[in-house]
């Protein structure tokens, strides 16, 4: 599990004290609601941008951040299950699992057709000779 801020803003926009407000405000609200019990180990700056700023703010927080390696782009084609394994397809076509160190794929759950294109995604995936491993084995934290 991860953060992602509250509002989804660009990072690389907010100054310092709203960066920490982006990040505290969702970390305090979703431990407030029972979904976590403390604040995450990770985040993903949205669309994957940041500069030195963000990065000093993101460690001053206790946050490791992640980017992704594979953009599904479900966000361009929501509930298209097959545009999104074509990107998944395409971007792993040649790789051998035993000598590829991985890979993280942006997927977002709240996209309509979220649900089936991770479905679709994990059987690909295995079925291709990935393993499923969580972000800290991922990253070797």
């Amino acid at each position: 599990m991860g953060s992602h801020t509250w509002m989804h803003p660009d990072l690389r926009n907010r100054t310092a004290e709203e960066i920490r407000f982006e990040m505290n405000e969702l970390t305090n609200e979703l431990i407030r609601l029972g979904v976590w019990e403390r604040q995450p180990k990770f985040m993903r700056p949205p669309y994957g941008a940041y500069n030195d700023l963000v990065a000093e703010i993101m460690a001053e927080l206790n946050y490791t951040m992640v980017n992704w390696s594979i953009d599904t782009r479900d966000w361009a084609h929501p509930g298209n299950t097959t545009a999104g394994m074509e990107d998944y397809i395409r971007a792993l076509n040649g790789t051998v699992p035993e000598k590829t160190l991985g890979f993280i794929a942006l997927h977002h759950d709240v996209q309509r057709g979220g649900a089936e294109l991770a479905t679709a995604a994990i059987d690909y995936v295995r079925n291709q000779g990935y393993r499923l491993v969580s972000l800290d084995e991922c990253l070797g934290q």
